[in-house]
């Protein structure tokens, strides 16, 4: 086996883009830090009026950000600057770890659960904080791009020899990931809402129940508990023999987006929720806010599942198992030749 691969000159220029982004996206958060206001937005989530949408709800004449806003998001990304440094410079397989923890850390402050219905709501004419979007978008960009050197810097690492797709056993924790991957989603979420849309009262105020009622036809009612429901179901074939029928990166790949994005919706949801409201409030409508803690859950569990998945089906040198070879790094080896 060689040193090299044809992948390693690619990769190192992945992580030469990706060291690139992630100073840009840190010079981006010090100059808000640091006062300016040049595309910053102080719009709260959910503000409709053009005319504050229109100067970032007045975002010139905001004062010193909070710590997370401010220092701490910039500590965050000279992290992810710190992170792809090294992928580059020395890619040891510590250093996925680190791009991983950069990535999903990115991806929960992109928010892209909130993406998915602000970005086709502007696009139809709803007033939308075109600043706070782009700036989600950056955001989930570089964190995809960390996520492309982790990936690259496995299979860098991968030997010279045939590999065949593999036919693992589905382990039982993956099963059972699989199985609350299918219930949360049913449970906590399709079934609440198809109790208050035929108005019975549960975990809900009778006001909370009205309110929904009437701000939701049926064709929205019917996808709201459907699609959840739907998605569920689909989970279950990450466990089961069945799951295996189609190409393994069209399982994988929409489970991985979808799981990001509800971990992400999750975190923040039950944040906010904590943040915003009382232990009496949670208490008098706990099925109500009670559905951030499935979305958290439901991301959690799917996350799991998607990655047994992976290594059930991953592909496997046969030759390197049976000699107990260890693949060496290929990017930190790129102009060494074979004897």
């Amino acid at each position: 086996m060689t040193a090299t691969t044809p992948r390693a000159p690619f990769i190192r220029k992945t992580a030469l883009v990706a060291v690139a982004a992630t100073a840009a996206y840190l010079a981006l958060r010090f100059y808000w830090a640091s006062g300016w206001r040049l595309g910053h937005t102080a719009c709260r989530p959910g503000e409709s009026d053009p005319a504050a949408l229109a100067n970032g709800c007045g975002a010139a004449d905001v004062g010193p950000l909070g710590f997370w806003p401010g220092w701490g998001a910039v500590m965050l990304a000279a992290l992810a600057v710190g992170v792809a440094t090294i992928a580059l410079i020395r890619p040891r397989r510590t250093v996925d770890i680190g791009l991983w923890a950069a990535t999903g850390a990115l991806v929960v402050l992109s928010f892209p659960g909130h993406l998915v219905f602000q970005i086709p709501a502007g696009l139809a004419g709803r007033p939308t904080d075109w600043r706070d979007v782009a700036h989600r978008l950056v955001q989930l960009a570089v964190a995809l791009l960390l996520a492309w050197v982790a990936v690259g810097l496995a299979k860098s690492r991968r030997c010279g020899h045939p590999r065949t797709s593999g036919r693992e056993p589905v382990a039982r924790w993956v099963r059972w990931s699989a199985y609350a991957g299918c219930a949360v989603p049913i449970l906590g979420f399709s079934l609440p809402h198809l109790l208050w849309f035929v108005g019975i009262e549960f975990g809900a105020s009778a006001a909370t129940i009205a309110e929904v009622r009437a701000a939701v036809d049926v064709p929205t009612a019917v996808a709201l508990c459907g699609v959840p429901a739907m998605g569920g179901l689909l989970t279950l074939g990450l466990g089961m023999r069945w799951g295996r029928i189609v190409p393994r990166v069209f399982a994988l790949a929409p489970a991985a987006v979808v799981s990001a994005a509800l971990v992400a919706y999750g975190v923040i949801g039950v944040a906010l929720m904590v943040r915003d409201f009382t232990f009496a409030e949670l208490a008098e409508q706990w099925a109500l806010y009670g559905t951030e803690l499935v979305f958290l859950a439901w991301g959690l569990a799917l996350s799991t599942a998607t990655w047994g998945y992976h290594l059930a089906t991953r592909k496997r040198c046969g030759t390197c198992e049976r000699a107990g070879d260890e693949p060496s790094p290929a990017l930190s080896a790129t102009t060494t030749s074979p004897a």
